[in-house]
């Protein structure tokens, strides 16, 4: 295997920016990949601005609330001069709170706008086909579709502000929905739907066009079976030569 082969992942060695409400273990598991595994620069913004446990030097902390517009152009101007680019921008769904259904989702609302009104430029400035990936959590299906409601005005916002800025880029808007974003998980299911996630980036195309993918947080059995072939068989053999074992008669010498 020749170990200069380029990486052949459209992550490979990006700059990624990513929005989390607070340093959930999801958040530190995407930082975490993206970082050795791809090894992306990474940006990670909380609304908290506490240091999230198992960060690396190669992860920048910032303190923002996308709902403050002041807030997100002060980051806007710390992220130009300390970036030489920006390709990708991550946006994961807040955790479930005891705040208002309505309040909470306006504001949520109105931060992905400020989100989009600020860093589409940024991306169309360093990135021919830039890309926007808001990760939302279908088990709350009233936020959810009210999210998704809100899709061709999203699309026609973005038209607006690439207009706006006389950009012949194109910044492509994708959404992730995957059931049980949050909650008490292992970490071992963390680290793979954070996995999961990040192959499905990969894998999507780009295009100027919205795009919607469901995702399961749990792999069906054919996909499970598939993904360890190698370490099934290997189990399948151990279990063959006990069972084999015990059936052959022993040699009394």
């Amino acid at each position: 295997m020749n170990k200069n082969k380029p990486n052949s992942s459209t992550l490979h060695n990006r700059s990624v920016l990513i929005f989390a409400g607070s340093p959930s273990p999801l958040a530190r598991a995407l930082c975490e990949q993206l970082t050795s595994v791809r090894s992306c620069r990474v940006t990670l913004v909380t609304d908290l601005g506490c240091v999230p446990e198992a960060t690396t030097d190669s992860v920048q902390l910032f303190q923002c609330d996308l709902s403050k517009r002041e807030q997100v152009g002060q980051l806007v101007t710390s992220l130009e001069r300390m970036l030489r680019s920006v390709d990708l921008v991550i946006h994961l769904d807040s955790e479930e709170s005891e705040e208002d259904f309505v309040e909470r989702t306006s504001r949520e609302i109105l931060g992905f706008v400020n989100l989009l009104t600020n860093f589409v430029p940024l991306l169309a400035r360093n990135s021919s086909a830039g890309r926007i990936i808001s990760l939302k959590n279908s088990s709350n299906g009233s936020r959810s579709r009210a999210f998704q409601d809100s899709q061709s005005e999203y699309h026609d916002l973005i038209q607006t502000v690439l207009a706006s800025e006389a950009s012949k880029s194109t910044v492509q808007l994708c959404t992730i929905s995957c059931d049980h974003l949050h909650g008490h998980q292992s970490t071992g299911m963390v680290q793979e739907l954070a996995q999961r996630i990040l192959q499905t980036i990969e894998s999507s195309r780009s295009s100027s066009k919205n795009e919607v993918i469901e995702l399961s947080s749990r792999r069906n059995l054919f996909e499970f079976c598939s993904s360890n072939l190698l370490q099934l068989a290997a189990v399948g053999l151990d279990k063959l030569q006990l069972r084999k074992a015990r059936e052959l008669p022993l040699k009394v010498q």
